[in-house]
């Protein structure tokens, strides 16, 4: 290596490399570059360039700034002017950082707080869209699709079921068209469709009654909207009665409803609303809404009795972002109260055991609350025919005047002998 000489010495003082003899006004004869410290430099400048130390800098970089966000500022650099006006950067203290950080947290929590509501109403009122997997034609059953409007321009998609069959108006066509037969509407819970009551469905035609089976808004094959747990679906069996009241063949004032879940809310909203529906069974009734939300927002914990309180305290904040979501006071939904402004029409209430379901003492203390024109049954075996059975009893329907098989070979023998 050759010696250090006068052109070394002025490129140090070109690159400022020179830094003078400690104790003299006379520069240096050696230069930084020959200093112990010379090849450490050189060592740091190439780990600074390297493609691999800058990724492993920015992971680590990354990290900590995942880890310590929530407690210290991620701008740790703040714009200043001096009084000439030449702007300067300043790193900031970490204790100024951590300050910011907790100051700017607690005025950002209500803005959080609110997404994160608007986020939870919007997915628990849009349910995942379940579509019918079977028809009443499993059941030998005829029916037409139907499209009904409610009183809010809801669309809503059903399936009518009439009071006779083709081989019964054939038979008899005087006497099955026109005498007037009593009718149900019948509404599914949330996340179903209007082909959970078939089987029950099946019951109520054998009995003689006309069957609208319908599709709830937001739910199966009626148009998308919100689901506001029968605040805004007692619209919807509204239009069902109303259609089935406009049918010929239909006795008006033998028009029943039945409802599951929260279908059982709307049913009975709408009875309290029309006085003239003849009676109400109200199928596993939906809980509480103030419940409910207890729910949505705690998690049982290890021993099963109970929810944290570190989110329960979020279902009364959900219970006002609901309402402004829906422009709507939730007390309106409140059995009791409903259940108590029906004074003539009889109610049944199917009790059922599940987290979607109101308790069993719940619904006896709904049912003494009302009076005794209400019934009480659990959800046991062939529990449709004691529907239909109460049904019966409630509109005083003894069946109609021909129909089933033995009255049709009665028929068809009485013609035979008029023949002859």
């Amino acid at each position: 290596m050759s010696s250090y000489d006068d052109m070394d010495k002025e490129i140090d003082r070109e690159m400022g490399w020179d830094r003078g003899e400690p104790g003299s006004g006379k520069k240096p004869s050696g230069s930084i570059r020959r200093r112990p410290d010379y090849w450490q430099t050189i060592l740091r400048t190439a780990g600074a360039t390297s493609p691999l130390g800058r990724a492993v800098r920015s992971t680590w970089r990354g990290i900590c700034k995942v880890v310590f966000f929530p407690i210290i500022s991620p701008l740790g650099y703040s714009k200043r002017f001096n009084v000439q006006g030449d702007m300067l950067v300043v790193k900031r203290s970490v204790i100024m950082r951590v300050v910011d950080a907790v100051f700017t947290r607690i005025l950002l929590t209500p803005v959080i707080l609110g997404i994160f509501m608007a986020a939870v109403v919007f997915a628990s009122t849009h349910p995942k869209n379940v579509r019918a997997t079977s028809t009443p034609d499993a059941f030998g059953l005829y029916y037409k699709r139907l499209s009904l409007t409610t009183v809010d321009n809801q669309r809503l998609t059903a399936w009518y079921v009439p009071p006779m069959s083709a081989d019964e108006v054939s038979f008899d066509i005087e006497g099955t068209l026109q005498q007037k037969y009593p009718a149900a509407v019948v509404v599914h819970g949330l996340g179903a469709s209007h082909d959970e009551y078939l089987q029950l469905t099946s019951q109520l035609h054998t009995a003689g009654y006309a069957v609208l089976l319908l599709d709830m808004r937001g739910q199966g094959e009626s148009d998308s909207a919100a689901v506001t747990y029968g605040l805004r679906e007692r619209m919807d069996v509204l239009a069902g009665v109303k259609m089935l009241r406009e049918t010929s063949y239909v006795d008006g004032s033998r028009v029943c409803v039945i409802g599951h879940n929260i279908g059982a809310t709307a049913a009975l909203q709408a009875a309290a609303l029309d006085s003239s529906i003849a009676a109400v069974v109200a199928d596993g009734m939906w809980p509480k809404f103030e419940d409910r939300a207890r729910d949505i927002f705690g998690h049982p914990n290890s021993d099963g009795t109970g929810a944290p309180l570190a989110t329960q305290w979020l279902a009364p904040i959900y219970t006002v972002a609901f309402e402004i979501a829906v422009r709507d006071r939730l007390n309106q939904l409140d059995p009791f109260t409903v259940v108590q402004s029906i004074h003539t029409q009889p109610v049944l209430f199917i009790s059922r055991v599940g987290p979607d379901y109101a308790s069993v003492q719940d619904v006896l203390a709904l049912a003494s609350s009302a009076g005794s024109h209400h019934e009480v049954m659990a959800a046991e075996y062939n529990w449709e025919a004691k529907v239909v059975k109460f049904l019966n009893k409630s509109i005083d329907w003894k069946g109609p005047k021909a129909r089933g098989k033995e009255q049709i070979k009665a028929l068809l023998e009485n013609s035979v002998d008029k023949q002859k």
